[in-house]
């Protein structure tokens, strides 16, 4: 029994010691009012203290056991429940302790999905060191291979790491107006060997806006519909980056994606028919860029039909701005 027991429950006594008190007072002005025996009041003060401390000790015994049930839950359902005051805390108790069962399942269940997408990332930047080893150990080295491998694990490592962030307790938006047509740029810079390699055109139009959004998480969406653009695109073909409508649109022409494909492509592992054949398709890029989407305010929807696949960013009007002075 700690202190905080002791004082709760001479609390909760007090209406029973105040009404012993106040009938012990009418008993003596009784007493003296109809000019009783002495002795009267003090037998009956003897016995009935005597009444009253033993059912204090009683009931402190039973409030006790009840506290003590109410430290485990399993006892939780076992409580006597004497008053509408329990029932009512019973069921609050019940209420919250079934959000903290969730709170924990939802923890667990998160856990699970980054170590999952960890060992899935690990095991993909492993296959691709051991295709370095093994060009490394050869005579023959090739060049196309080891920087296909490069490449792999540098985006299996930003998966990785973006998804990480992304999704820790500790991550954090900085919103500020962005000039996308520089935006675009430096990601076109970054990925200019993707587009030699396939001999791919990018085709600008209309990037000339400000649009209010967290520089670092616009520019990996972007360069993630670039890097999706650029896995499923003919080569020699142009890949077409315009904004109208509130909307910056990625648009490619090559393999589409299945119409039955669509409402699925943002789910998490999905990578759909096209997927299948591509080894970098690891059904999480898009899945990082619908959540970053969310977070940022911004719409992202899909089309693709008769070679085309359109992906387009929808911004709501307060966050554009077409003539801004940044100081």
């Amino acid at each position: 029994m700690n202190k905080n027991f002791l004082i709760f429950y001479i609390k909760s006594q007090i209406p029973l010691i105040v009404f012993y008190v106040l009938m012990f007072l009418l008993l003596v002005i009784m007493n003296y009012a109809y000019n009783l025996p002495s002795y009267f009041i003090n037998d009956v003060f003897r016995y009935s203290s005597g009444g009253i401390l033993t059912w204090l000790f009683i009931k402190m015994i039973i409030d006790l056991k009840k506290v003590h049930q109410l430290k485990f839950d399993n006892h939780l359902e076992k409580y006597q429940i004497d008053t509408p005051v329990e029932n009512q805390m019973s069921l609050i108790i019940k209420k919250d302790r079934n959000k903290l069962i969730n709170k924990l399942k939802n923890k667990d269940l998160k856990q699970k999905n980054r170590i999952d997408q960890m060992d899935l990332s690990s095991h993909e930047i492993k296959n691709d060191l051991t295709t370095l080893k093994i060009n490394l150990e050869s005579q023959n080295l090739n060049k196309n291979s080891m920087l296909e491998a490069v490449n792999n694990a540098d985006y299996q490592l930003d998966m990785l790491l973006n998804y990480e962030k992304l999704f820790s307790d500790s991550n954090d938006f900085k919103f500020e107006w962005i000039y996308l047509d520089d935006l675009v740029e430096g990601i076109l810079k970054n990925m200019s060997m993707q587009f030699i390699n396939k001999q791919l055109i990018p085709n600008l139009n209309n990037l000339k806006i400000y649009v209010l959004s967290d520089k670092k998480w616009l520019y990996f969406c972007i360069e993630q519909l670039l890097s999706n653009a650029i896995k499923y695109s003919y080569d020699s073909t142009k890949i077409t980056i315009t904004f109208e409508n509130n909307q910056l649109k990625v648009s490619n022409t090559g393999n589409t994606i299945d119409s039955s494909d669509i409402p699925r492509i943002f789910e998490k592992g999905f990578t759909g028919h096209n997927g299948h054949n591509n080894r970098l398709s690891t059904g999480l890029g898009l899945y990082l860029v619908k959540n970053i989407c969310g977070k940022l305010n911004i719409r992202i929807v899909a089309k693709s039909y008769n070679n085309n696949t359109q992906f387009s960013l929808i911004f709501k009007k307060s966050m554009l701005n077409n003539n801004l002075t940044i100081l």
